[in-house]
């Protein structure tokens, strides 16, 4: 049960977390193009910013997504090196009996 809930707190929840906190962090700072349209202009529509932050979402999101995969292969490299490492100390020890 807690592998379940760390799987799904690492594939969604916290993707999902930082992707809307990095989108949010570009609209609120300017750090997305403008298309020749100022961000601190009156008459930009809610609708552009909303589109705007929902566009800086998904990018954000397929970006933490695909780190998630880079970590998931990492760990699993590590897992395989410690059973490695494992067998040679317990190899190793049995050599010096």
């Amino acid at each position: 049960m807690k592998s379940l809930w760390a799987r799904l707190f690492w594939k969604i929840i916290l993707p999902f977390v930082v992707a809307f906190a990095q989108a949010i962090v570009w609209v609120l700072f300017g750090r997305i193009p403008g298309f020749g349209i100022s961000s601190r202009s009156p008459n930009v529509s809610v609708y552009v910013s909303a589109a705007i932050f929902v566009v800086c979402l998904v990018v954000a999101l397929r970006n933490t997504l695909r780190w998630s995969k880079e970590a998931e292969l990492f760990e699993s490299e590590l897992r395989e090196a410690d059973k490695i490492e494992k067998e040679r100390r317990r190899r190793s020890e049995w050599i010096e009996r």
